[in-house]
């Protein structure tokens, strides 16, 4: 799973890269931009949960419901998605003003086909992570993101534009559907289970309640940019530089995903096996971040292109996410049940996130929003360690490898330092 997740973010990093280097303006990498933000926007506050408890839910389940199950969780993923289809172009001329400060965005509709299909599909990488079938997964990733980065891009080569790259993406995503109706037809059981679905749904609840939060922040940040700057160039630069390292965020998700359960099992257990692969993290993550921090300002504008080296003082600074990323208290309070708290220190970061970023994007424009982030995200690990430490007697030695963390988190601020002042 911790390689079907660098594949996805890899092939956004990918694209990012190519949409800058076959000759797009900044307006029109803006648009692509704003619809992946829109997209996100109607994606946040449900389907991250809503996927997180299928994995909790399903493996509890006798067998003989699980087929019945699977279906009626398609059947309420494909409702939603039409719900939200429906809401995002009745409400065009509402929504898109509202959320992007921008009249009309080209390609909306083509875009929302694409969302109505790949909703639904987002399930099908679940379900063979539930079967056991890592082969499946990584043949999946393998054509599904990267048919995602042919088709985005192989149109921007010929005359056939955006305007084509986004038809082919629509295509994509009703293949990924037809292939996961095609699991359903071999797996499934075409009834409703409404029992089922309640017990789920209030397992979901909490998870969707804590996406929420956590979706909001960034999506703020987004929101901000667009109406705090006239120029629609300004979004392309602050997204092109709101980035983190792929590989971090893919480890520390596989990390995450296998040890809830065996902090929920045997906590004594699974706290030497959560040091063990933080410090294996550590040396994964850091020495890379630093290399690209020490040398952003040359090779960033390279892989792109001019244009976006004004992106660079921002990427530097998401690079600093990396201090919070790799610290996982949260993992332990998932695995404790501790969803209350997780939720109230969610809240928190928000708050502060918002209003830091209002603050300090009067004084740093978009530096200062980017600044916001890595406080807020700082102080909710750091407010997780802490609870840890007074409620559960957990103190961060016991799950974190502090003088390694201590040492690559110097080394990293060293050469943040240097970098600023080259």
């Amino acid at each position: 799973m911790q390689l079907y997740r660098l594949m996805r973010y890899g092939s956004l990093l990918l694209i990012s890269i190519l949409l800058a280097k076959v000759g797009l303006s900044l307006a029109e990498i803006s648009v692509y931009e704003w619809l992946l933000y829109l997209g996100t926007i109607a994606t946040f506050f449900w389907l991250n949960g809503l996927l997180d408890a299928l994995l909790a839910t399903y493996p509890s389940l006798p067998t003989k419901d699980r087929p019945a199950f699977i279906s009626s969780v398609f059947g309420q993923f494909a409702m939603i998605g039409l719900g939200l289809f429906v809401l995002l172009w009745l409400g065009q001329s509402i929504l898109v003003p509202g959320l992007t400060g921008q009249e009309t965005l080209p390609y909306y509709e083509l875009y929302l086909g694409y969302l109505l299909f790949n909703w639904p599909a987002s399930l099908l990488e679940y379900l063979y992570l539930l079967q056991k079938r890592s082969r499946s997964i990584l043949n999946y990733a393998l054509w599904s993101f990267g048919g995602q980065v042919v088709v985005m891009i192989l149109p921007l080569l010929t005359t056939w534009g955006l305007a084509g790259s986004f038809t082919l993406l629509l295509v994509l995503a009703v293949v990924r559907f037809a292939v996961l109706l095609g699991w359903l037809w071999q797996n499934g059981e075409w009834r409703w289970r409404g029992d089922l679905m309640r017990s789920y749904n209030w397992l979901a609840l909490p998870l969707m309640a804590y996406a929420c939060l956590g979706g909001v922040a960034p999506l703020f940040d987004s929101w901000l940019v667009g109406w705090f700057f006239d120029d629609p160039g300004q979004f392309a630069i602050f997204r092109y530089g709101a980035k983190e390292l792929p590989l971090a965020m893919a480890l520390v998700g596989g990390i995450y995903t296998a040890l809830v359960p065996e902090v929920s099992a045997n906590l004594n257990q699974a706290l030497p096996k959560l040091k063990q692969s933080t410090t294996r993290l550590f040396h994964l993550v850091f020495p890379p971040s630093i290399f690209l921090l020490l040398f952003s300002q040359y090779w960033y504008p390279w892989v792109f292109n001019e244009e976006f080296a004004a992106s660079v003082p921002i990427f530097n600074i998401y690079l600093l996410l990396l201090i919070s990323r790799v610290l996982l208290p949260y993992t332990i309070l998932m695995g404790l049940r501790a969803s209350k708290m997780i939720l109230l220190f969610s809240i928190c970061e928000l708050l502060i996130n918002v209003g830091l970023s209002i603050w300090w994007v009067n004084i740093w424009g978009l530096e200062g929003i980017a600044w916001a982030t890595v406080v807020a995200f700082l102080f909710e690990k750091v407010a997780m360690a802490i609870y840890l430490r007074l409620k559960f007697r957990i103190s961060i030695q016991q799950y974190t490898n502090l003088g390694l963390f201590s040492l690559y988190t110097v080394l990293l601020l060293v050469t943040y330092l240097i970098s600023s002042n080259n």
